[in-house]
């Protein structure tokens, strides 16, 4: 059986993560439906806010401090940490985001932002720290159960983008949003297991990244949120190593270690919202790399804000993952190293 057909036989598709990422504009929808009737009414000013996650949480915090930086009024700040910064105090928003409430840096750093009095937000779908929320009267979001916490970005991120528009920290508008919904929709069906390989952009790239190291470069500020979604969902669910950075910073030090690389292959997650600046160094790369050993795949994700061209990176990723899981013949929900390796975190 050929690579091709591998991926276009529908009975290799019939797994919990085949159907989820089938189902991601649906996903959409329902977070967009939960997030439209959030409201907290912040009863002091705001100056920063602090979004403590780790992992697929912490891209759904990538993806809003991204949004934010657009059409925020205040910094924003993903930790990936066990601690706060010294500067985040009572005027702070600090947001717990973990999906499955068990994460120890999350929760660090949920206590740490209670006791230094700031206002405190918090989202999973239960676990420790949604026990937490109730002891200390948190706001608190409940989260949908049963996903892979790297398959629920959009069920983590959208809510809280919508609550936080609500609460004038950042601005998203209804056309957006609409847009969002419909583009994922679109490239759904296009990208859709149900789709054969010939017509199928997420199947071709994975075609192209097969027995090879990847890497993913993204815009800054635009897809260098998708780019590292796309490599931590290779590492994980193709369990394959994988590896990403952001134009132009790329461009001053990796790029130097692809002209004699071999088996190497090579991402750009394009967009017509990139500055001219970035379009030209994406350019460039290409023109002096077209001639190494390394495979080069151009993606043009579509979508004329952020929050549609962020989610059509993040599909994008997530099924290209997984079509590699299926060549590699690994199992998409396997995390095991993943679960000993907090098992004997917690001891």
């Amino acid at each position: 059986m050929t690579l091709s057909a591998i991926l276009d036989k529908q009975e290799n598709h019939n797994n919990n993560v085949g159907k989820c990422l089938s189902a991601f504009a649906g996903q959409c929808s329902d977070a967009l439906f939960y997030g439209s009737s959030l409201k907290i009414g912040l009863d002091k000013n705001i100056d920063a806010v602090f979004i403590c996650a780790m992992g697929g949480s912490a891209l759904a915090g990538d993806m809003i401090r991204d949004i934010a930086a657009v059409s925020g009024k205040i910094p924003f700040t993903v930790i990936r940490d066990y601690s706060l910064p010294p500067w985040a105090g009572k005027n702070s928003l600090v947001i717990a985001l973990s999906y499955s409430g068990a994460t120890s840096e999350t929760l660090a750093c949920c206590r740490q932002a209670y006791q230094r009095q700031a206002t405190v937000i918090t989202a999973s779908s239960g676990g420790e720290l949604k026990k937490l929320s109730q002891e200390l009267g948190l706001f608190h979001l409940k989260l949908p159960q049963g996903f892979q916490p790297r398959l629920a970005t959009l069920h983590m991120a959208l809510p809280l983008l919508l609550l936080l528009n609500e609460e004038k920290l950042l601005e998203i508008s209804d056309e957006d949003i609409c847009a969002t919904y419909m583009t994922l929709k679109n490239l759904g069906r296009q990208w859709n297991p149900q789709n054969p390989a010939a017509k199928n952009r997420a199947k071709a790239t994975a075609l192209c990244l097969y027995q090879r190291t990847t890497l993913i470069w993204g815009s800054q500020g635009v897809t260098a949120t998708g780019a590292r979604n796309f490599k931590n969902q290779l590492n994980e669910t193709a369990e394959t190593a994988a590896f990403c950075g952001a134009v132009p910073e790329v461009s001053h030090n990796e790029i130097m270690s692809l002209a004699h690389s071999q088996q190497i292959s090579l991402v750009f997650l394009r967009s017509q919202l990139e500055k001219p600046e970035i379009a030209k160094n994406f350019d460039i790369a290409k023109e002096l790399l077209g001639d190494t050993a390394i495979r080069l795949k151009e993606i043009n994700l579509p979508g004329e804000d952020l929050m549609t061209v962020i989610c059509a990176s993040l599909l994008f990723g997530d099924l290209t993952a997984y079509y590699l899981s299926l060549l590699n013949k690994v199992d998409p929900e396997n995390i095991a190293l993943i679960s000993s390796f907090k098992a004997r975190m917690s001891r």
